[in-house]
């Protein structure tokens, strides 16, 4: 009884005062302390000692929730020398060890948490806690087993199926090995099972990409996103979005998610997200950085524009193809512990900048160094990247010594081979998919439009072999999707145009290969370069086809006379009677080969403009039309190229109107030609300015 109120009472004591005499009495206090239990007479199992260790523990307890190690480390040794078998006293004081970071107190942690198991290893919380200090230490396998433990002991411990899911994942990135990251998502679905959190979705959606499950991924991405995760965890679930519906081709909803990942940016962030650091070379890049903002800008939208695989979508494929990228290459090379950014490694960069590698090995070299080769094949020829952990902490860079490898029987520096490839080589980005091709074809001409713009003509032919036709008796119905827009030199959009054809035939028709549709649209821009795209896609089988061009329009609004490009067609079909023939109400059914039968009558549209009008207030001019057959000249004259005349045939038309711009359409009747190379010109000649203007077309005749 004497020393039970000797230690309540000291223990009382150093409660009240710690903190004012704290030095001194802590001294004090563990002097008389051990000095009564060691002199007590009490065995160690008996209540007394129990009851003494217990409200120390609590005390150290309380100073470790509080912070103040040193002092709680203090009583749980006096515990521990008063008995050594305390399993909770072994704990706290690994846990204040594990807390103080050190590569010692690690070390120490480990030893204290080995011992509290050894008294107790039936206590999850013990293997826990020894999992995370290996972790801390780099033991993986360690922490692995530890955790393992844990979950054996509490299948429904969270925390412990989040650390192995971690594990595995990052062992299956270490070495791109589809078994760890099927144990990872298994264990990241129990988690998640447990405890309905974003956060053990998201984890299984990263584990699923790196499996190609984009689907599944996306699944779990909105699960995650249905609970309201925290706006920064909500980010990288609309970044993971993004990145699965590229995959999936789902571009609409990437760009919506991207979209909504950017929102929930900082300006520095998303400053880096649209980075185009690894898209153009090092030159180009510092060229970049010297412009103003204003330039920079125009320059760097020109070039998304001139990468851009479709601009007849809203989307820019190749863009979200960069996104998508950038998160991959942060959720696959990150190195947290290290705050290393995926896309900031070499790898990172590489993938960035030329896509998923076409074959990849990994292998410890002869220096016993972890090492990637990454494989790419661009325009038909191998390049090979070699990537070492050359300090074995998860950073695969270029080879350190020196950055040269070997390769048979000469050394390489994997720098330079970047360096070249960056310099040399086209972005690597095949947008095209296993899918075919649509095969279509165009043409372009051009007229005098409204307010001081050009109308770009376009004239296509879709094979009926390109269509899906379902055939009703003697007639065979097909449809296709056609899409058009020009842009202008810094890729602002000017005009678009997006409609579905219908077409019906002859069901004997349908297998025809030589035959097509035929039909023309309208775009209009003011004279200048502009970008001219076409995309034609039969919806039923997702066969699509795209044309990109560059198309330098004429301007018609000028103080002299000028004729329209020529129009060459197989027939066209009228507007009814008592109406002006104008483009709008006539169907050309052209060849756009300008290739025709001898015995085809070909028909010639075109307009001028600009007419000049007499004292009688009316235009009078000429028109010429030539038919040149052409040859290929002989000896010096073909080597050197081109064609020259041979015989003309020419036909002359006066005509006179109260209009400053006529049409005309008109039948070249060619049945006493024989085969070869024409060329059709159609000569102006305003009569009362004296003024002229030209324009022709060539053909191929064949019998």
């Amino acid at each position: 009884m004497h020393g039970k109120l000797l230690s309540y009472f000291f223990t009382s004591c150093y409660c009240s005062v710690r903190r004012k005499y704290l030095p001194v009495f802590s001294l004090i206090v563990s002097f008389i302390v051990g000095f009564v239990i060691s002199g007590c007479s009490l065995k160690p199992e008996s209540g007394t000692r129990s009851d003494f260790l217990e409200r120390n523990f609590e005390l150290a307890e309380s100073l470790f929730v509080e912070g103040d190690y040193r002092e709680a480390e203090k009583l749980l040794k006096i515990n521990l020398s008063a008995n050594r078998h305390h399993s909770k006293s072994h704990f706290l004081l690994g846990e204040i060890y594990r807390k103080k970071g050190t590569i010692i107190s690690r070390r120490l942690s480990v030893v204290s948490l080995k011992q509290a198991i050894k008294e107790n290893p039936d206590n999850p919380e013990y293997h826990y806690s020894l999992g995370l200090t290996y972790k801390k230490q780099g033991f993986s396998g360690n922490a692995l087993r530890q955790f393992k433990k844990v979950v054996e002991l509490d299948p429904q411990y969270v925390q412990a199926h989040r650390h192995i899911a971690g594990i595995y994942e990052e062992m299956g990135l270490r070495y791109d090995d589809r078994g760890y990251f099927n144990r990872s998502l298994e264990h990241a679905a129990m988690a998640a099972s447990v405890r309905n959190n974003s956060q053990d979705y998201y984890d299984q959606a990263k584990i699923l990409i790196q499996l190609n499950l984009f689907n599944r991924a996306l699944t779990k991405a909105d699960t995650a996103l249905m609970l309201g995760p925290p706006d920064k965890l909500a980010r990288q679930i609309y970044l993971i979005r993004g990145l699965c519906n590229v995959r999936l081709k789902a571009f609409r909803d990437a760009s919506a998610d991207f979209d909504s990942a950017m929102a929930l940016m900082n300006r520095n962030a998303l400053a880096d997200f649209n980075d185009i650091q690894f898209i153009v070379s090092p030159t180009e890049y510092n060229d970049l950085r010297s412009l103003s903002s204003y330039q920079r800008r125009l320059k760097v939208a020109r070039l998304w524009g001139e990468l851009d695989p479709d601009p007849t979508t809203s989307e820019n494929e190749r863009k979200l193809e960069h996104y998508a990228r950038q998160v991959y290459a942060d959720l696959t090379f990150s190195i947290p512990e290290k705050q290393v950014r995926g896309k900031n490694t070499k790898r990172g960069e590489m993938l960035i900048r030329y896509g998923i590698p076409d074959e990849k090995r990994y292998f410890i070299n002869d220096n016993l160094v972890l090492t990637w080769e990454w494989d790419y094949v661009i325009h038909g020829k191998t390049f090979t990247l070699q990537f070492e952990d050359t300090f074995h902490n998860g950073n695969f860079d270029f080879p350190y010594t020196a950055t040269v490898v070997e390769k048979g029987d000469t050394l390489v520096d994997m720098s330079l081979v970047a360096d070249r490839l960056v310099r040399a080589v086209a972005q690597k980005y095949d947008f095209k998919s296993d899918i075919p091709e649509l095969n279509f074809a165009y043409m372009v001409k051009q007229f005098k439009g409204n307010h001081g713009k050009t109308d770009m003509e376009i004239f296509y032919n879709v094979p009926y072999s390109e269509i899906t036709f379902r055939k009703d008796g003697d007639i065979a119905i097909g449809d296709f999707d056609i899409r058009a827009v020009v842009h202008d030199g810094n890729w602002s959009l000017l005009d678009s145009v997006s409609f579905s054809r219908v077409v019906k035939i002859s069901s004997s028709q349908v297998d025809n290969m030589k035959l097509a549709v035929s039909h023309n649209f309208t775009l209009e821009a003011y004279p200048d370069s502009v970008y001219l795209s076409m995309a034609v896609a039969n919806p039923h089988n997702g066969h699509i086809g795209r044309s990109k061009t560059i198309v330098g329009l004429r301007n018609f609004y000028v103080d002299k006379v000028a004729i329209s490009e020529l129009v060459l067609g197989r027939m066209a079909r009228l507007p009814v009677d008592g109406m002006r023939i104008s483009r709008k109400s006539i169907q050309f059914f052209t060849n756009l080969d300008n290739r025709y039968f001898v015995a085809e009558p070909v028909v010639v549209y075109f307009e001028f403009y600009n007419l000049k009008k007499d004292n009688d207030n009316r235009t009078h001019y000429r028109i010429k039309q030539i038919i040149s057959r052409l040859e290929k000249p002989k000896l010096i004259g073909r080597l050197i190229g081109g064609y020259k005349t041979v015989e003309e045939v020419m036909t002359v038309y006066d005509g006179s109107g109260v209009l400053t711009y006529e049409n005309r359409l008109l039948t070249l009747d060619l049945s006493s030609l024989k085969r070869g190379r024409y060329r059709i010109t159609i000569d102006i000649l305003d009569l009362v300015s004296n003024e002229t203007a030209s324009a022709s077309e060539d053909i191929i005749l064949y019998e």
